[in-house]
């Protein structure tokens, strides 16, 4: 149980939402519940493990919390088929198993918009709360027009932040460069996990001079932190007080590679991208907000996970 930020891109975001909504927290009526066969695969889980402890009828019916469906019946799929249902033959067994289900769906119901987007001057926007009710707002959005955003300033501080970044990491460690985490553990690592084999491996790989100058370097001066926007505090915060060997590690990379590495889903700290109901894998971020349309609908979402 948890929460997720997630950005969706275009119009129609709760729609766009839905497609990835957990089944049993979904309308039953949503387009984006299918009805899917699953009796092979059911069958198959039976005979794993399951076939001396009840019979298939019985133990399908509880495992996928459905029911036989009468011949000759529609489903009720507000009702007692809104999980799917079990279809017999002539002869009393079961021929088909009808599971209810959203295949994508990976969070439990939307909570609302976060007010992350900097809005343009005179620009407005819109936030979203529980009950899905709209309000439109200035300043900052949750919901906003690409082109009534100030993105601008928004990658002007992911920019900032990590040049500094880098900048006093390779002062810190003397610009010599070091072995990353992954390349040691690659040399270490069975085919069974060794927690043992891991803790070597990091300790090797923190006892490195340059990792180690970088790993306790102070941090900028803190005092003046409390000026900062929410955003850029957070961005502040985990480049310089929550670096694990992965973001040391980033730092291996040239200067403007290292930049080029941040979006802002690190100022903005949301974790997935949905584009017109698509939900982008590992997106190169600056290329995607410079190939929309100003007219593009831009949210941040938050999630019950």
């Amino acid at each position: 149980m948890g929460h997720r930020t997630i950005l969706v891109i275009g119009d129609n975001f709760l729609d766009q939402l839905g497609k990835f909504q957990r089944t049993e927290y979904a309308d039953p009526l949503s387009k984006y519940v299918l009805s899917v066969e699953i009796l092979d695969k059911a069958k198959a889980y039976y005979e794993k493990g399951s076939k001396a402890e009840d019979s298939f009828l019985n133990w399908v019916k509880r495992m996928y919390v459905v029911d036989i469906l009468i011949d000759g019946n529609e489903p009720d799929l507000t009702g007692a088929q809104k999980n799917g249902w079990i279809v017999l033959n002539a002869n009393g067994e079961i021929s088909s198993v009808i599971e209810r289900t959203i295949p994508e769906g990976f969070f439990d119901w939307f909570e609302g918009t976060l007010s992350y987007w900097k809005l343009k001057p005179d620009a407005a926007g819109v936030d979203v709360n529980l009950a899905e009710e709209f309000s439109v707002v200035t300043g900052f959005a949750g919901s906003a027009k690409k082109s009534a955003i100030d993105l601008t300033s928004m990658w002007e501080i992911v920019d900032r932040c990590t040049a500094e970044r880098w900048e006093q990491a390779m002062v810190a460690c003397g610009s010599q460069s070091w072995e990353a985490f992954d390349t040691l553990w690659s040399k270490y690592k069975t085919d069974k996990y060794n927690d043992e084999l891991y803790q070597k491996t990091y300790t090797e790989w923190a006892e490195q001079p340059s990792v180690k100058a970088i790993s306790t370097m102070l941090c900028p001066d803190e005092s003046l932190w409390d000026e900062l926007s929410r955003e850029e505090l957070h961005l502040k915060n985990l480049l310089w007080k929550y670096p694990n060997h992965n973001a040391i590690d980033r730092l291996r990379l040239p200067r403007n590679a290292y930049i080029n590495s941040y979006d802002l889903g690190h100022l903005l700290n949301y974790s997935g991208v949905i584009k017109d109901g698509v939900f982008l894998k590992d997106p190169d971020e600056r290329a995607l907000f410079d190939s929309l349309a100003d007219d593009t609908l831009l949210t941040i979402a938050y999630v019950h996970s």
